[in-house]
C-alpha cells in the first residue's frame, strides 16, 4: 500500500508500505524513474503516478516478483475562485483528477 501526506500542499510525499519475504530489502521507482532504496518519494507532482517495487535480494527461493501500484493520485485545489467572467480564476476544479465532477450549491 501507500500513503500520501501533505495533501493539498506544494510538498506532497508518497510513502510506500510493503511486507513480505524481501522486507526490508526492496527497491522503489516512481513513474519508471531510477530505482531507489528509500520507500519515500518527496515533492511529487500533481496527477496520476505509477510505483514499481522490486525485491532487492534477487534470485533467492522466496524472492517476490515486481509489484506495480497503478493510479496513485496526487491532487490539489485552488483556494478560491472568482466567477465574474474576467478570465482570471473563473473556474474551480480539483487538480490531478482527469474526470472530476464538482457540484457547488
Amino acid at each position: 500500500g501507500y500513503t500520501v501526506t501533505g495533501a493539498f500542499s506544494d510538498t506532497q510525499v508518497i510513502t510506500v508500505t510493503v511486507e513480505g519475504y524481501g522486507a526490508p530489502d526492496y527497491q522503489y521507482s516512481l513513474d519508471d524513474g531510477p530505482r531507489q532504496d528509500s520507500n519515500v518519494f518527496e515533492g511529487v507532482s500533481m496527477g496520476t503516478h505509477v510505483i514499481h517495487v522490486w525485491d532487492a535480494k534477487g534470485n533467492i527461493a522466496y524472492s517476490c516478483e515486481e509489484l506495480v501500484i497503478n493510479e496513485v493520485y496526487i491532487i490539489d485545489y485552488p483556494h478560491y475562485f472568482t466567477p465574474n467572467g474576467d478570465g482570471i480564476h473563473d473556474t474551480w476544479n480539483v487538480v490531478g483528477l482527469d474526470e472530476a465532477k464538482i457540484f457547488i450549491f
